[in-house]
């Protein structure tokens, strides 16, 4: 709407009858009044509580008259995210589905050996553990990442597992670059649009790398040499930066290694969820496959075992009886 000339106020208005409860609304309203209080659209967002990267870029987008492309790049990024955030969900739902099977079917002995009430008791405690543990991870684990200060932590940890490393390498670079190609776009300094990519990054090294990649910037001059510094970067990104440089198409380079790293990244991505989603089958299915032998053996060693308690002991005093040998 910005694109087309609709101002800030009326296009923000338009947006009410598609929000109309929720965080989202709460957000929108309060954006809103910002704005028609004078405010700029990045001071609105940052009163709302909105990603402090996000406001950066709107900031800047703003000082340079870029708004509308700024803002469509950052819903660009905020779709991705959503995609990937439901990949990992949908990849996992088939081992808690699994799970939760397993804690249903599982104690289905205890219901002739000990009744019913014991059964439903042990089926409830391990749904409700299921539950717990489904929740931490498709709920728990997004709501955590959506936090700036938490993502920088959890991302560490992915990135020394092996198997995630690639991943998180290739997040970065798309982030980075992604960040970097809209900054110069909207006519933003190198020296700013390096910090902001660091900044959108979250994590410690990159944005350390970048600090000394501007300082470099500044004193030598010559991004794609100073850019070898930047934690996994490939030599094709930077074979691509010098060509940009000297041909002053930087931002269409940038732009267009965002778009080949989120390629990558979204290829990566299915290919984790595939593996997630086996290797978390794999392990309830010989879960349960253990848990069934074990009671097999039990049966097959201890037939009586299968009774009810009071039957049980009912049919060993018969025996006893009948067969007064079987004390010796």
């Amino acid at each position: 709407m910005l694109d087309r000339g609709v101002a800030l106020p009326a296009a923000l208005a338009a947006l009410q009858p598609a929000l109309r409860r929720g965080e989202p609304a709460q957000a929108l309203t309060g954006l809103i009044a910002a704005v028609d209080r004078g405010a700029t659209l990045s001071r609105g967002l940052a009163d709302v509580g909105a990603d402090p990267l996000e406001v950066a870029m709107v900031e800047a987008a703003e000082t340079t008259g870029h708004l509308g492309p700024a803002l469509r790049s950052l819903a660009e990024g905020l779709r991705r995210e959503q995609e990937i955030l439901g990949k990992l969900r949908s990849a996992l739902m088939q081992p808690v589905l699994l799970a939760a099977s397993a804690a249903v079917l599982l104690p289905a002995p205890t219901a002739v050996q000990n009744g019913i009430p014991s059964y439903l008791a042990t089926a409830g405690l391990g749904l409700f553990l299921v539950a717990v543990v489904a929740v931490a991870l498709l709920v728990g684990v997004p709501t955590i990442l959506r936090h700036p200060r938490a993502r920088g932590p959890v991302l560490r940890i992915f990135g020394a597992i092996p198997g995630f490393a690639q991943l998180v390498r290739l997040r970065r670079m798309s982030l980075l670059f992604g960040t970097l190609g809209p900054a110069l776009e909207a006519g933003l300094p190198l020296d700013r649009a390096l910090a902001l990519a660091g900044d959108a990054t979250l994590e410690a090294e990159t944005i350390a790398a970048c600090d000394r990649i501007r300082a470099e910037v500044r004193t030598r001059g010559g991004l794609a040499g100073a850019a070898a510094t930047l934690p996994g970067i490939d030599q094709e990104s930077l074979a691509r930066l010098a060509g940009g440089e000297a041909s002053g198409a930087l931002a269409e380079v940038a732009q267009e290694r965002a778009a080949t790293f989120a390629t990558r990244h979204h290829a990566a991505m299915q290919r984790t969820a595939t593996v997630v989603r086996m290797v978390g089958a794999g392990i309830v299915t010989l879960a349960v496959a253990a848990a069934i032998t074990m009671q097999l053996g039990k049966v097959v060693s201890d037939p009586m075992s299968m009774l009810p308690e009071s039957e049980r002991h009912e049919l060993e005093r018969e025996l006893e009886r009948a067969l007064p040998s079987r004390r010796r």
